[in-house]
């Protein structure tokens, strides 16, 4: 049985017009520190589907700057904000109705919008959400590579869609280390 699509929402949201999107002038920065590349990283992404779109507007979002999207505490806090405008880009449909709220975009996703799978299995354009261990904290991307060990996120600090990460999002001071992360595909 076909899981049901993400739960649409079929016009964008008011802030999206404020946020044209198009591809950045921003050069693309370097993957995180401590990456090292991998054969996985040079394979080109699946050709169509879901997955191939994603990671194809993925590309052309890098770079936009979140710092005025209303209700992400000036960028801060919009990792999904971005993750959304990325999906609609690619499928022409939000997650959960353009939610900013990354638990809420996951329970529809478990709830058939995604099928989860295992990390090994993830090919670029699926999409990594990490938990933080104390379970307070989420942070959601998406995998640019085979075997997501590379993310693209949105950066809390430069309140841009920007930071390349391990698909944990950890790194020295990071609350999602010693998190858990879940891995799903779009259909």
């Amino acid at each position: 049985m076909t899981p049901p699509p993400v739960a649409l929402r079929t016009t964008p949201p008011p802030v999206a017009a404020q946020y044209p999107y198009a591809p950045s002038e921003v050069p693309t920065p370097p993957p995180y520190a401590g990456a090292t590349p991998s054969p996985c990283s040079v394979q080109p992404p699946p050709s169509g589907g879901v997955a191939a779109a994603i990671y194809a507007a993925a590309q052309a979002f890098e770079g936009t700057s979140t710092c005025n999207v209303p209700g992400t505490d000036n960028g801060q806090n919009a990792c999904m904000w971005a993750v959304n405008q990325v999906i609609y880009h690619a499928t022409g449909q939000y997650v959960a109705g353009g939610t900013n709220y990354v638990p809420t975009a996951v329970a529809a996703f478990d709830a058939g919008g995604a099928v989860r799978i295992g990390q090994s299995s993830t090919v670029p354009g699926d999409i990594v959400v990490v938990t933080s261990a104390n379970g307070a904290d989420m942070h959601i991307g998406i995998c640019m590579t085979y075997g997501c060990t590379d993310v693209l996120s949105n950066s809390s600090s430069r309140c841009n869609f920007s930071w390349h990460s391990n698909p944990s999002f950890s790194y020295p001071g990071s609350p999602y280390n010693g998190g858990s992360s879940a891995f799903y595909h779009l259909q």
